[in-house]
Parts: structure tokens; C-alpha cells; sequence
């Protein structure tokens, strides 16, 4: 949640030319971020959703967004798990700042939202 002021200073939601389906409330906040805010979480909100396929049809392009979404994330994790294995890269990466560690990237991905068939999750 944001004032009307902070959203109108970053140009509110992006849109993507080339995607109908994205993360827009990530980029969001990246762009929050560049004007020296920092996200928070409300651990006591509860926001409660109504969609998925109970109330509509789950659309082709979505499921294919969140499939193609999922494979991207274990992707990357699976790259980021052998980087990790090579001797001193963790060290180097400790120093350099590359990516977060494996393990600390599960740890959040158990907090973020599950995502299934294209139908996101909170709880």
C-alpha cells in the first residue's frame, strides 16, 4: 500500500509492451526502491482475493505466464546451485555480491505466494 503522492512520483504500475501477464507489482516496487523507500511487510493484513477457477476461467496466456514463470525460477536455481558447488565461488560471491545463496532464495520462496495452475496463492 502506497499514498496517491508516492504513486504518481514513480509513475505508478508499469505495463509491459510484450507480456499480458507479469510482475508489475515487483517492478513497483523496484521503482519505490530508486527513490530511497524500502518495502515492508504487513504481517497482520489479510487481503483476500476472489478469482480463480472456481469464479472464472483461468485464461491460456495466464497459465502459460505462471508456467513459463516457474520453469525461469528453477532454472536459475539449479544454475545458482552449481555455481555454488565450484571451489571458492561462494566465497567470491560472499565478497562481489552476485546472488543471494541457494538456500536463502528457498527460504524466501517459502514465504512468497504459491502459484498453482496460473492461479497465485497467498496462504
Amino acid at each position: 500500500m502506497t499514498s496517491r503522492e508516492l504513486n504518481e512520483r514513480v509513475g505508478g504500475f508499469r505495463e509491459s509492451k510484450k507480456d499480458i501477464f507479469w510482475l508489475e507489482d515487483e517492478a513497483y516496487i523496484k521503482d519505490i526502491q530508486k527513490l530511497g523507500f524500502e518495502p515492508a511487510v504487513l504481517a497482520d493484513l489479510r487481503v483476500h482475493h476472489t478469482g480463480g477457477s472456481y469464479y472464472t476461467e483461468i485464461s491460456k496466456e495466464k497459465a502459460r505466464y505462471w508456467s513459463d514463470y516457474r520453469k525461469r525460477r528453477a532454472r536459475r536455481l539449479a544454475v545458482k546451485q552449481m555455481l555454488f558447488r565450484v571451489p571458492f565461488f561462494r566465497r567470491l560471491n560472499a565478497r562481489f555480491g552476485w546472488f543471494e545463496p541457494p538456500e536463502s532464495t528457498a527460504r524466501r520462496r517459502d514465504s512468497e505466494p504459491r502459484v498453482q495452475d496460473g492461479v497465485e496463492d497467498a496462504g
